[in-house]
């Protein structure tokens, strides 16, 4: 068997209260393997499997330490609807958690996100507790942006309407029926003929360039109305963060995450929009 004298330790650990053996190593070796020294145990995995063993370690340690949805206290969600100053607190009655995904075979290592769906008598919300990159800071302690932001988008215009945005959390309005314009690997928790029907809905949509330029003109349209009426601008502008419907006939522009402060009107491409480019990891289109 050929041997790797390129070894590095990525890891060392000295076990406590073990019976047997004290060791807990991980080791790279470059362009073979990688090695777990557990006790008196040698694991090899290559560089993908190890991925995939490092992510389900990872999941089964935040399980641990975090109750099931079913058994966490949730507090009134506190929305602004109509206008800012017009709060309304809503009863966690039914709440199902959403957990973005990754895949470590095409070295996709985006951070897993949880977002939770509360379901109310009137209308059902989509929160996205914090997670890194967040919104402007410039934005957050600016109260008055913040009501421009939540104002603008309740009105009629394709922007995701937003009910509170904070240091903690964005609630929005969350769309029964409506998918990603892109799935991609991070977004994709649905099976494989979800998946399929949506790939046809898209082609049966775009059958022409006119129709494609259509659509790309109505979104950058949108994004530029967005920032002149509130100074802010998104700064992540792909199609897995563009909701359509069913048919790809309507759609709403969902990254409030990534908003910044700002008039900086900054086109995507054609390419960028309609065809993912890069963000396209997984041959949705």
């Amino acid at each position: 068997m050929a041997t790797n004298v390129g070894v590095i330790i990525l890891s060392k650990e000295q076990l406590r209260e073990s019976t047997c053996h004290m060791r807990l190593d991980i080791e790279d070796n470059i362009g073979e393997s990688m090695h777990v020294h557990y006790k008196n145990m040698r694991l090899d995995f290559s560089v993908s499997d190890y991925l995939n063993f490092a992510k389900a370690c990872s999941d089964a340690l935040q399980e641990l330490h975090n109750p099931t949805i079913e058994n966490r206290q949730f507090e009134n969600l506190e929305v602004y609807i109509g206008e800012s100053g017009n709060i309304e607190y809503i009863e966690p009655k039914n709440v199902q958690l959403l957990k973005s995904m990754n895949d470590l075979s095409i070295n996709d290592n985006t951070p897993i996100k949880d977002y939770e769906v509360w379901n109310n008598d009137k209308q059902n919300f989509f929160v996205i507790p914090r997670h890194e990159p967040w919104i402007d800071d410039n934005i957050l302690k600016d109260k008055n942006i913040c009501n421009d932001i939540i104002d603008y988008t309740q009105k009629e215009n394709k922007i995701i309407e937003v009910y509170n945005l904070n240091a903690d959390k964005i609630v929005t309005k969350y769309y029964d029926g409506w998918y990603p314009f892109l799935i991609k690997s991070s977004n994709n928790w649905w099976d494989e003929s979800v998946f399929v029907k949506r790939q046809h809905a898209y082609h049966d949509r775009f059958t022409t360039e006119t129709k494609k330029h259509e659509f790309y003109d109505s979104v950058i349209n949108e994004y530029t109305e967005f920032t002149k009426n509130t100074g802010c601008y998104f700064s992540d502008v792909f199609p897995n963060n563009i909701l359509v419907n069913e048919d790809y006939s309507d759609f709403r522009l969902i990254d409030v995450g990534c908003l910044k402060l700002g008039n900086r009107i900054e086109k995507p491409s054609f390419e960028q929009v309609i065809t993912g480019g890069p963000a396209n990891n997984i041959g949705f289109i």
